[in-house]
């Protein structure tokens, strides 16, 4: 029974990354399927995105992102990529009325059948190698222009019938820094992820893929136009620059294109893709070359509902119809706030503050 095998499952990780060098038969860190983006949107832009991170996906570069949701949402993505191996995620998040979002998230990763090898690097077969884990995150909004955010990881990895588990957090703060003018769009982000105690396999401790991410998103020419900056750094990885750029065409049609220092190192590093919106539903497409490796072909599908917009102007129907002209002000704002082509809430707004000055008429 193969007993000692070489962990190629990182090094394959890798590869789809672009973390690692070839096929080599040793490790660097553990439960690197860790790092896989968990939406097509995340890879199409080259991992980029930690100062703007949206939904359940982005929760995994930054949960702070989860503090802007104000719909509930679900999300599932697949890959099939090097060879047999296989890929899928599913999520949910959900935000609360008084404020921030709670997500919850699972990730499968299928191998197939990869090689094994003896201590002494004979050849013994084929064995089976599968990654399952498990993300509970929440994010919350703190004085309008500051979101923070926070996600525990329960990981698992088993190869040839041998198995290891780990526990690591991740967390992260996103600011709006500029009220008005040309930079009003400018955000920045930082992260780190994968922060945890080392697993141990067969008795010996493994690093986790421990990073630090930190980066500007800006809308530099009009709102359509999204452009990421992002540097990483991980305790036993090179610093890296990663960049995405995305552009929504009439708000429906989005068209996206990464960059990848890591990847880069294998002769690629360019990734592209494109999603459309149609109702609640976003279809997301990815494309990530990979060199000689091959390439990877990454979908998505996410599904948003409800609303807290609606809520808060629900709400402010109710104070208007109770005469409580100040509460209803409060909860058509902060319906605006979340949605301003919200065209009721701009008018009941304005019908709630008449109401409010005729109420409190100033003296003169």
């Amino acid at each position: 029974m193969v007993r000692r095998i070489p962990f190629l499952v990182a090094g394959i990780a890798a590869l789809f990354l672009g973390l690692g060098s070839k096929a080599q038969a040793r490790r660097s860190d553990a439960f690197e399927f860790l790092r896989l983006p968990s939406g097509a949107r995340t890879a199409a832009l080259g991992g980029a995105g930690v100062a703007e991170a949206k939904g359940v996906a982005g929760a995994d570069i930054n949960p702070a992102g989860l503090g802007r949701l104000w719909r509930d949402e679900a999300a599932f993505s697949g890959s099939r990529w090097l060879d047999d191996g296989q890929y899928q995620s599913l999520g949910y998040a959900h935000p609360f009325f008084k404020g921030g979002a709670l997500a919850i998230s699972v990730l499968s990763v299928d191998y197939g059948d990869i090689p094994g090898y003896s201590p002494a690097g004979n050849a013994e077969g084929s064995v089976s190698a599968q990654d399952l884990a498990a993300r509970a995150g929440y994010g919350r909004a703190w004085k309008n222009r500051v979101w923070w955010g926070a996600q525990g990881i329960y990981a698992q990895e088993t190869l040839a019938g041998d198995s290891a588990n780990a526990v690591a957090a991740s967390g992260g703060l996103i600011w709006s820094p500029v009220v008005s003018g040309k930079l009003r769009t400018l955000s920045i982000g930082g992260a780190f992820q994968n922060w945890g105690k080392e697993p141990e396999f067969d008795g010996t401790s493994e690093p986790l893929p421990q990073t630090v991410q930190a980066g500007l998103n800006l809308h530099p020419f009009f709102d359509a136009l999204s452009v990421s900056v992002d540097g990483i750094y991980g305790p036993r990885k090179p610093f890296v620059f990663v960049a995405g750029a995305e552009y929504w065409a009439r708000g429906a049609v989005a068209l996206r294109v990464g960059y990848n220092g890591w990847e880069a190192k294998e002769g690629a590093g360019v990734s592209l893709g494109f999603g459309f919106r149609a109702w609640d539903l976003e279809v997301d497409y990815a494309y990530v070359g990979l060199g000689e490796l091959g390439e990877t072909h990454h979908m998505g599908l996410t599904f948003r509902f409800g609303s807290l917009a609606e809520k808060h102007y629900a709400r402010g129907l109710e104070n208007l119809q109770r005469e409580d002209y100040a509460q209803a002000v409060v909860s058509f704002a902060e319906s605006v706030r979340m949605d301003p082509s919200h065209r009721r809430a701009l008018e009941k707004l304005r019908q709630a503050n008449n109401k409010l000055q005729q109420e409190n008429p100033r003296t003169p």
